[in-house]
């Protein structure tokens, strides 16, 4: 009667990821979304234009929206609030 209501240890569902796994997960999220990719780009290898991506862009779109004679200069990110980050001043001795 009780084999129909209780399963067995090896039979139950295994959680897929442990807590410190998803704790993980949703900081790297939280993280991305704060984060802006800029890719730097020129034409004429004397002006330089700034496209800014909410994540890092494929080829293709790079190449959708910039053309194909454009080169890419730098790449980086950014978080979005982009304030300064303060230091605190150390005394020379």
């Amino acid at each position: 009667m009780t084999e129909n209501r209780v399963s067995l240890l090896s039979t139950r569902k295994q959680p897929t990821e442990s807590l410190l796994e998803r704790a993980r997960n949703g900081r790297r999220t939280a993280l991305a979304d704060r984060m802006v990719t800029i890719i730097q780009t020129s034409t004429d290898g004397t002006t330089f234009a700034e496209h800014r991506f909410p994540a890092m862009p494929r080829v293709v779109d790079l190449l959708a929206r910039l053309g194909g004679d454009a080169l890419v200069v730098a790449v980086r990110t950014e978080r979005l609030d982009s304030s300064p980050v303060e230091r605190p001043d150390i005394a020379a001795e």
